[in-house]
């Protein structure tokens, strides 16, 4: 027998072909959701150097221009104050 290295847990990993939409969606927004609620909440990206950490966080330097591309900080501040907004407007 060899060694063998530490375990992680982890709840999900995405492919390569996975849209910043489609994981801000399941994993994100739900987050900004329980924030709102009083909840505290981390996202943590985890990866080999060049692996994509940073474009997932932040999306390309243009993202402002390109919501397709925008990473998760910039849909997470988006849809903080969209949630804020919808719920001034039930009170």
């Amino acid at each position: 027998g060899g060694k063998t290295g530490p375990t992680f847990c982890f709840d999900r990993a995405f492919d390569g072909l996975t849209s910043q939409q489609d994981l801000f969606d399941e994993r994100i927004k739900p987050l900004v959701t329980s924030c709102l609620e009083g909840y505290n909440a981390t996202t943590f990206a985890y990866g080999q150097t060049g692996s994509g950490k940073t474009f997932t966080m932040t999306g390309p330097t243009s993202s402002m221009q390109d919501d397709h591309h925008a990473g998760v900080i910039p849909r997470a501040i988006q849809s903080l104050f969209d949630q804020l907004e919808e719920w001034k407007d039930k009170k």
